[in-house]
């Protein structure tokens, strides 16, 4: 069953098979290091839905720390142009991921000023979306009019 996140005007679907691989990355152990990607799927926007299919994981440029993920632009763009390409132009960028050393996962400073700026960069989606795994819970943000808004797991 798809995992679903809501805001007060839209849902945010993640394809079951994306959400369990998402947790394979659980930072299990004092000793993991963060580990993230982007995340790419369909919107719907009649419907108000945005549907997460695909994701990308750390790639040899990235730089994975105890504390911290730091994307790099190498591989991650040739990965979405080719989920984009596959998709016959379908499938977009929607956000980033990254895992926490914690069971319920808080944005720290950073990740709020990082998410803030890519939210002002030209995308083709209408609006982004940030998951933090943490031990126990999985959590997703948006930004909206530079407001940081956390989405609710949906129970149905």
């Amino acid at each position: 069953m798809d995992t679903i996140y809501t805001t007060e005007d839209l849902s945010l679907i993640i394809e079951q098979g994306v959400y369990s691989f998402l947790w394979k990355y659980v930072q299990e152990n004092g000793y993991c290091l963060e580990h993230g990607g982007i995340l790419a799927g369909t919107m719907s926007p009649v419907r108000h839905q945005i549907t997460v299919t695909d994701v990308t994981t750390p790639f040899e440029r990235d730089k994975l720390a105890r504390y911290s993920f730091k994307r790099s632009e190498h591989g991650h763009q040739a990965a979405m142009d080719k989920i984009w390409q596959l998709s016959d132009h379908r499938k977009t960028y929607l956000g980033e991921w990254h895992t926490h050393d914690e069971d319920s996962p808080i944005p720290s400073h950073l990740d709020v000023c990082n998410w803030k700026a890519i939210s002002k960069r030209n995308h083709n989606s209408m609006q982004l979306f940030f998951v933090i795994i943490g031990r126990k819970e999985m959590k997703v943000w948006t930004i909206k009019r530079g407001v940081v808004i956390e989405l609710k797991k949906s129970t149905s």
